[in-house]
């Protein structure tokens, strides 16, 4: 009975400590708000711009609400599979997918704001550990260290690659 009791304040203190980790970003993009919300809702093309995206299997094109996706995503030097649904979309302002894999869970959100000279990105990461041992736990906090500095450099390299598409594709007359 003892060891049953114990137990089960562990786990209710081990589920009430567990705490999820946020990480938000905005970027301004000199890129129209239709292109750009055509672009970050087609997982597919997240390797371009997200330097730990292997590669994701997507039914194609820019994914609608309920669709699933899977994408090899490599943390800590180890690749990681990940499960994705499409929970929100608000074309073409609002766009979220919650994600599973065997390290940690979570969400990511991607809210689209209009501007007089291209879009206000905001990129919303949640992410919860489930860490099995204290390896991982250590591995996490690690990765949990790593997301902001990392975050920062994804959001440039997705603005760049969309402006620089985006110029390309229209070219300034003189």
């Amino acid at each position: 009975m003892l060891k049953q009791t114990l137990a089960a304040a562990l786990l209710l203190f081990t589920s009430v400590t567990t705490i999820a980790e946020q990480n938000t970003n905005r970027v301004h993009i000199e890129t129209p708000l239709a292109l750009v919300y055509q672009y970050i809702t087609q997982p597919d093309k997240w390797h371009d711009w997200y330097p730990y995206s292997k590669s994701a299997k997507t039914p194609g094109g820019s994914l609608q609400l309920g669709q699933r996706f899977s994408e090899v995503v490599t943390l800590n030097d180890t690749d990681a599979d990940f499960n994705y649904e499409v929970v929100a979309v608000q074309a073409p302002s609002l766009w979220k997918v919650e994600f599973t894999s065997q390290q940690i869970i979570g969400s990511i959100q991607y809210q689209l704001h209009e501007t007089i000279d291209g879009t206000l990105l905001t990129r919303t990461l949640e992410y919860y550990p489930v860490p099995r041992n204290p390896d991982e736990q250590q591995a996490l906090a690690m990765l949990a260290a790593q997301v902001q500095p990392i975050s920062v450099i994804v959001m440039r390299q997705l603005r760049e690659k969309l402006e620089s598409d985006w110029q390309a594709s229209n070219p300034i007359k003189q």
